[in-house]
């Protein structure tokens, strides 16, 4: 049957199933004219940027070159991710080359064309620790190139935007740039570096008449490869009670770092939280009847942080995930009967908790299976009724989910 004599609604659904698998969307954009428009959709749906190969090879100069000769396609642009740099960069070297995005004249000519749904900014770096390769210094950037840029990221149909290893001016100036977003739902900050901060326990200048009320649902903030930034979040006049899930990785150096402890049970909405290394008697605080999946990096140790977790939830708790990353630490510290007696308390009384994992991020350094085996023993009560998993952290699953 010649394929125009297929009903095009069917030939959509064919071209739909293979979303994500470019070579094949690719093939049958060529294979017949049926095909192209769907096949593009998928193609077009989401861009990356990558930095220009040292054969010349330059994917912003290509896109640039396929709306030129058809500008339809710009249209179908929904997400667009600017990857900084993703190649190994020689730590010893003194000068590291500027980021290819400040040169790059060609993205100011594509930006205004695209009505965004979400933008990344980030490097492919996913080694633990900044200065590795060229970052993006947004004051440095050519004011046209900064005006467009600003002009994505405060557009009314933006609802995502991840912003990783950025040097900028300061916090107030990093939040502006979103601010006024009206559509913006989910906001992904790390590695970000400020050229100019408030005093250690002070928080940066906002304007006594401005109150930021974003309608975030999902935010995830990580200061624990760069300076401490995370803290300027937790802003008397930044409302983020709309909140439903919430990374906070950051470091703390001093009082003010322990304010995201108390505003944490003002998230009414707070359905999914990951905190890195939370001290053990805020749990009492932030495991709140609402919360459905917990995801912790255990400074502690694994079994104090479990022990002091069930300790904390409530008995109409709707729990459903508990995370738990850390060391490998063995034996474990915590009396086991204690412990299981916790766990059998919460468990008699609430049936929604499907899953406890506790993922090891050093199990290349030690037997695994041996501390997994008596990790199994430890947590009886959780191994019996088949809820415990026990996994090794790759450095990659670990940086992108912390840092």
């Amino acid at each position: 049957m010649p394929v125009r004599a297929v009903p095009q609604e069917l030939v959509d659904l064919i071209v739909d199933n293979l979303e994500g698998q470019t070579d094949s969307l690719k093939s049958c954009s060529l294979a017949a004219s049926p095909f192209v428009g769907q096949s593009q959709i998928h193609l077009f749906k989401k861009v990356e940027f990558l930095p220009p190969s040292r054969s010349g090879d330059n994917p912003c100069k290509k896109f640039h070159q396929s709306i030129t000769s058809s500008p339809h396609l710009a249209a179908l642009v929904q997400e667009l991710r600017i990857v900084t740099y993703d190649a190994p960069v020689d730590p010893n070297a003194h000068n590291l080359p500027e980021c290819w995005v400040a040169a790059e004249g060609t993205l100011l000519r594509i930006l205004p064309l695209l009505q965004l749904k979400g933008i990344s900014i980030v490097d492919n770096d996913m080694r633990v620790g900044l200065g590795r390769g060229p970052r993006l210094d947004w004051n440095r950037l050519d004011e046209s190139l900064r005006s467009a840029l600003a002009t994505v990221l405060s557009s009314a149909t933006l609802e995502s935007v991840r912003l990783r290893d950025l040097i900028i001016r300061s916090p107030r100036e990093l939040l502006s740039l979103f601010g006024a977003s009206a559509s913006l739902r989910s906001l992904s900050i790390s590695r970000v570096q400020f050229s100019t901060l408030p005093a250690a326990g002070k928080h940066d200048t906002w304007p006594h008449s401005e109150i930021w009320r974003p309608r975030l649902t999902c935010l995830l903030v990580s200061d624990l490869v760069c300076g401490p930034f995370g803290r300027h979040f937790w802003h008397p006049q930044i409302d983020l009670s709309g909140v439903v899930t919430l990374r906070f990785a950051c470091v703390r150096l001093g009082v003010i770092e322990w304010e995201w402890e108390r505003r944490i049970p003002a998230f009414h909405d707070l359905e999914n939280l990951a905190l890195f290394h939370p001290r053990p008697e805020a749990f009492q605080a932030i495991v709140t009847p609402n919360l459905r999946s917990l995801h912790i990096y255990s400074a502690y140790g694994l079994d104090p942080d479990m022990m002091s977790i069930f300790r904390a939830v409530p008995l109409d708790s709707r729990l459903e995930n508990i995370t738990l990353d850390g060391a490998m630490i063995s034996p474990f510290r915590v009396d086991s009967v204690e412990l299981n007696d916790a766990i059998d308390t919460v468990l008699t009384c609430t049936r929604t908790l499907r899953m406890v994992q506790l993922r090891v991020t050093d199990g290349t350094h030690g037997d695994f299976l041996g501390w997994s085996e008596l990790a199994r023993r430890t947590f009886h009560s959780l191994e019996r009724r088949d809820l415990l998993i026990t996994t090794q952290a790759t450095p990659d699953a670990f940086s992108e989910d912390w840092t």
